[in-house]
């Protein structure tokens, strides 16, 4: 287990790019550290919705709406001007309270340009992005995933699941 462990450590560790990182949103809870690449992208998806949305604000003020989805609220933050909202979940199968990535996009006709998908939704990431087919996720030139759960990491069914999510 110790050697695993180092690997995804290695795997996860931050690496070094041609671009420097900008911070895009809030001090807080909202914002992310993303590569300066965000020009030409033409959408962003935010599955995770909060009263607050300084990250999608500050994209907004570059010029890239946002599709946001959460079915805890109804509609998106005020005064925040939206691609659209779709009260689901985002997780890995369809139903009345879920979609898939891959729905939701096909759903906003998010067909061609590259996008930037932005994620904090308490723990489905790991089910959400292990169910997305490889050329749905290649879509996203930047992917900002807020990670959860990180102290069930070690647990025999966990495990397997966090591995495969971040070799994916």
């Amino acid at each position: 287990m110790k050697e695993e462990l180092q690997q995804l450590l290695h795997s996860i560790r931050p690496v070094k790019t041609k671009f420097d990182l900008i911070r895009v949103g809030g001090a807080n809870d909202g914002g992310y550290l993303l590569p300066n690449d965000l020009s030409g992208i033409s959408l962003c998806f935010s599955p995770g919705v909060d009263v607050t949305a300084s990250f999608e604000k500050d994209l907004l003020a570059r010029g890239i709406k946002s599709h946001l989805a959460d079915a805890s609220v109804d509609g998106a933050p005020d005064g925040l001007e939206v691609a659209s909202f779709t009260k689901k979940y985002l997780g890995g199968y369809n139903n009345d309270t879920y979609m898939t990535l891959a729905t939701w996009m096909y759903e906003q006709r998010a067909f061609m340009g590259e996008f930037i998908l932005q994620m904090d939704i308490e723990g489905g990431e790991y089910t959400t992005l292990l169910c997305t087919p490889p050329d749905v996720l290649r879509k996203f030139r930047i992917i900002a995933v807020e990670i959860h759960n990180v102290q069930t990491w070690f647990t025999p069914l966990a495990w397997p699941v966090v591995t495969t999510f971040f070799e994916k």
